[in-house]
């Protein structure tokens, strides 16, 4: 299993920002009410149905330590449309994401066509540096910005980014509408009050 560190492409979704979102949208929601990463055998499940190696030895632990790198991750991404509870949380989160680069390394093989991320480890912990290694090669596209989760307050998906600036906040029109109308309804409350 390896990453391959592709040319920049800000604009394009790739097999890094997929397995990104998926792994973000494992948690529970209200599109999916069900916590995937819930126990060892869960996340062996979860790896193996989204191609992210073999974890048949994932444990509790294990679990738990996904739950964690999925929030680090959500905290990154929420601060990437401005939410303000993802952009306090973005030190800490930071912070969580480099420990387990170090716990879960990867490495660098730079041949004449370019350069690739292999995970190293095995089982889980490999699987979990593979995800690691999908967030440098968004960044190495210049896409990582533009995988976001969800301003709505009450979806919360993570989605890619597809406007040429790079400024969508919802993962939806739905979403978007949503939140107009929501807008739309506290200022109409207060002009009502005043």
């Amino acid at each position: 299993m390896k990453v391959t560190l592709g040319p920049p492409r800000a604009g394009a979704e790739c097999v890094s920002s997929d397995l990104l979102m998926a792994f973000v949208n494992s948690r529970p929601h209200h599109k999916q009410p069900t916590e995937l990463l819930a126990d060892g055998p869960a996340v062996a499940a979860w790896f193996a149905a989204a191609g992210a190696g073999e974890s048949s030895d994932a444990t509790d632990a294990d679990a738990a330590t996904a739950r964690e790198l999925r929030d680090a991750l959500l905290s990154i991404l929420r601060a990437h449309v401005g939410c303000d509870e993802g952009l306090s949380m973005v030190s800490e989160a930071e912070a969580h994401l480099q420990r387990a680069a170090l716990r879960f390394p990867v490495t660098t093989v730079v041949t004449a066509d370019g350069c690739e991320l292999h995970p190293t480890g095995t089982g889980v912990d490999r699987s979990f540096a593979y995800l690691l290694s999908a967030v440098a090669d968004l960044a190495s596209r210049g896409a990582w910005a533009r995988v976001k989760v969800c301003k709505n307050d009450t979806c919360y998906t993570a989605f890619f980014d597809k406007t040429r600036n790079s400024s969508a906040l919802y993962c939806s029109t739905s979403c978007s509408g949503q939140m107009a109308t929501r807008a739309y309804r506290e200022r109409k409350k207060e002009c009502s009050i005043r």
